[in-house]
């Protein structure tokens, strides 16, 4: 705990003297967004406290035209192989866009590049890890905090932005809460069947060809997103709009992320969470599977009893099954059911 709070005071009077330069690098980019207005901003970040801030976090910041708690903000972590535009999609915003819907609930968001994907930093893909990830996220949250006046910051990951979610705040305890899709501590056969095949050096991809020469970021293989991501009931069209703007990922990272799943529970850094947890996910995710081999996510009791144990100092645990439902949450015509109970859980916690 006092290497926590060392590291936490630390960063924190670093970001004092970049507060003010990333509160400048402003530029109004969305405005036709329909609920709200936005900004793009660029964060001065570094790899972990200590370290230069010589790297960029790229963020849209939106607040709603209808304010409903004037200190609450949502904080959005994409996941592998994505980048801000997987919680605000922009086709069928008012179905797919999750900044949409907690614009129109009346909270602000700031939806994020992770550090390797879209317009944030693209340094070395080795240097791209779940530690550094998780820093660059706990300086993005202190601004929030700190030049923005939000008391109340609710993280909210896909995949392994989940786990990018869950190191932050076992790490640094500056979330107020946590909303975790499209993750579970599940050595799951079909997750193992679903991934190992389909990803491949980016450089060798036709999307990123002469964009992408690290031969250490990767994405996915074309026409592979549709069994790995996605359920029987999504629309092909959400998917093919997917695969038309899909992103990289650092093969850094999957190190951290298979032992974050593999962990067990007594063991796990979700150990020293603290903060209210919600994990919510699709009945069709590739992490759900048969007893032994994925958890059973038949209902919400089964997903609940599997992953309590993993948070035993959360101040609240609650996992919910959203049925008819793949990976990528948001992107299933069940949209605005998850939404409705991610929204709900929020205001409640």
């Amino acid at each position: 705990m006092k290497i926590r709070q060392i590291i936490t005071t630390i960063s924190a009077s670093m970001l004092v003297c970049t507060l003010v330069s990333a509160t400048l690098a402003t530029t109004n980019v969305k405005a036709a967004t329909i609920n709200g207005s936005c900004q793009n901003v660029t964060l001065p970040v570094g790899y972990g406290p200590g370290q230069p801030n010589n790297l960029t976090l790229n963020g849209t910041f939106c607040t709603p035209r209808v304010v409903s708690d004037p200190k609450a903000v949502d904080i959005l972590i994409p996941g592998g192989s994505y980048d801000s535009l997987y919680w605000d999609f922009p086709y069928q915003p008012q179905t797919y866009s999750y900044v949409e819907k907690t614009l129109a609930a009346g909270r602000a968001t700031f939806n994020i590049d992770r550090l390797g994907t879209g317009q944030s930093s693209k340094p070395l893909s080795a240097t791209v890890t779940e530690e550094a990830d998780a820093y660059t996220v706990h300086q993005a949250i202190q601004w929030l905090r700190q030049s923005k006046g939000y008391s109340t910051v609710t993280m909210i990951g896909h995949s392994a932005g989940s786990i990018v979610a869950a190191h932050e705040a076992a790490l640094y305890n500056d979330a107020s809460k946590l909303v975790f899709t499209g993750f579970l501590h599940s050595p799951s056969i079909n997750l193992i069947l679903a991934l190992g095949g389909a990803l491949y050096p980016a450089a060798l991809d036709s999307q990123f060809i002469g964009k992408i020469v690290d031969p250490g970021y990767l994405t996915t293989i074309p026409g592979k997103r549709a069994t790995a991501f996605y359920s029987s009931s999504a629309d092909p069209k959400v998917i093919a709009y997917d695969e038309a703007h899909k992103n990289i990922v650092s093969g850094t990272e999957a190190v951290p992320i298979v032992s974050e799943i593999l962990t067990p529970a007594a063991l796990n850094i979700s150990q020293h969470i603290t903060a209210p947890v919600l994990t919510i996910v699709g009945d069709q995710d590739i992490l759900c599977g048969p007893v032994l081999i994925g958890v059973d996510c038949s209902s919400s009791a089964s997903v609940q009893s599997y992953e309590t144990p993993y948070y035993p100092h959360a101040a609240n645990y609650q996992a919910i099954v959203v049925p008819n439902t793949g990976h990528n949450l948001p992107l299933h015509p069940s949209a605005g059911q998850s939404f409705a109970q991610i929204n709900q859980w929020i205001r409640t916690h």
